[in-house]
């Protein structure tokens, strides 16, 4: 029996844009540009949200990251085209990503290396879109 090509293409997207998403977050560990400049976008866009409502808290920026992550995990979810998939994976790192390094940074990291907190986001941030990805892949199968 014959496999539909769209069909195994579609499957394996799901779980192949979060690891493109690990491979990318691993190696910026070591010159992290990427995690860096994610921080300072996010920043800009929470800076105009702040302008724009007039307000400005820790609790204000959280709750932005989190609906942003929150609202591009649901976009992941429900995409069926793949160029959804890859802009919700970009709007869920540009929430993500600076959230929990903003929210880690008074864990004692004087002992490890510099890359090693970056490393250890990267992996932990992919985890929830893989584990998605397999899903939908089941799901898809049956």
């Amino acid at each position: 029996m014959k496999a539909n090509p769209q069909h195994v293409n579609m499957r394996s997207i799901n779980t192949q844009i979060p690891l493109v998403l690990l491979a990318v977050l691993l190696l910026s560990a070591f010159v992290p540009v990427i995690p860096l400049t994610l921080i300072y976008v996010n920043s800009m866009l929470n800076a105009l949200l702040e302008i724009a409502l007039g307000k400005s808290s820790t609790a204000f920026y959280n709750g932005i990251n989190i609906v942003g992550t929150i609202a591009s995990l649901v976009v992941y979810i429900l995409a069926k085209r793949r160029i959804w998939k890859i802009i919700s994976t970009c709007l869920y790192a540009l929430f993500l990503i600076p959230f929990a390094i903003l929210n880690t940074k008074n864990w004692v990291y004087d002992n490890l290396p510099y890359f090693l907190p970056f490393l250890i986001h990267g992996v932990i941030i992919v985890i929830p879109l893989y584990l998605i990805g397999i899903v939908k892949e089941r799901i898809q199968h049956k």
